[in-house]
């Protein structure tokens, strides 16, 4: 009957939707204007899970007593934005039971029905800890260079310039042997200050990976 194949039609658009938004590792899931869930992808489920303790089903609220109240006040946030018409993304910031952090970047798309009226919420949200990682060590490199670069063209410059001088004084002038003593011993001072700097530059170096990126080579 034509009843029997428009349910077998649904049912396999059905099957095609959960083999697809399942075959990824990214958190997909649908939430109704009540904060309920309407569908998730295995993923988001076991990661709901992890965070409550509990299995989620449909129309079950995702702003569980569980969690913690600022957590929950901003994810009503997100939800209230997204409710309100505005297509939107965030990078989050999340720590673990175990006290791990972990970045992800969450998608948010308003559901719409044919007349326009918003029904509900679309919500991707995928890890990327590893390139914000990667990310912080490039902008954590950025300022080790920088402050290499002021070391020498500030405090590597001082005893330099005081070497520099003391060596043209004793070229060009006449000196006597108590005058040549004491301009050995700034000398040295000079370089024991100038060998320091350096051993510093040296240490602060030692930090800084200058590999170049694989995609970049």
């Amino acid at each position: 009957s034509a009843a029997r194949k428009s349910e077998d039609v649904i049912r396999k658009h059905q099957q095609n939707l959960n083999a697809l938004i399942n075959a990824t590792d990214d958190l997909v899931w649908s939430v109704n204007p009540e904060y309920c869930l309407i569908s998730a992808n295995q993923s988001f489920r076991n990661s709901y899970q992890a965070a409550i303790g509990e299995v989620v089903i449909e129309n079950q609220s995702l702003l569980h007593p569980k969690l913690d109240e600022e957590y929950l006040n901003a994810w009503k946030g997100y939800y209230d934005r997204a409710l309100q018409g505005e297509v939107f993304s965030l990078e989050l910031e999340t720590t673990a039971i175990l006290g791990d952090t972990y970045y992800s970047e969450t998608h948010f798309n308003p559901i719409r029905n044919e007349s326009g009226t918003i029904t509900g919420i679309g919500c991707v949200s995928r890890n990327i800890t590893e390139r914000k990682n990667q990310e912080l060590r490039i902008r954590n490199q950025n300022e080790q260079l920088r402050e290499i670069a002021w070391m020498q063209s500030h405090t590597v410059r001082a005893p330099v310039a005081n070497i520099l001088g003391l060596v043209d004084l004793m070229q060009k002038q006449h000196v006597v042997k108590e005058e040549y003593v004491s301009y050995l011993e700034k000398l040295e001072r000079c370089s024991r200050e100038l060998d320091l700097q350096i051993l510093k530059i040296v240490q602060k170096s030692s930090g800084v990976d200058l590999e170049v990126p694989r995609e970049e080579r």
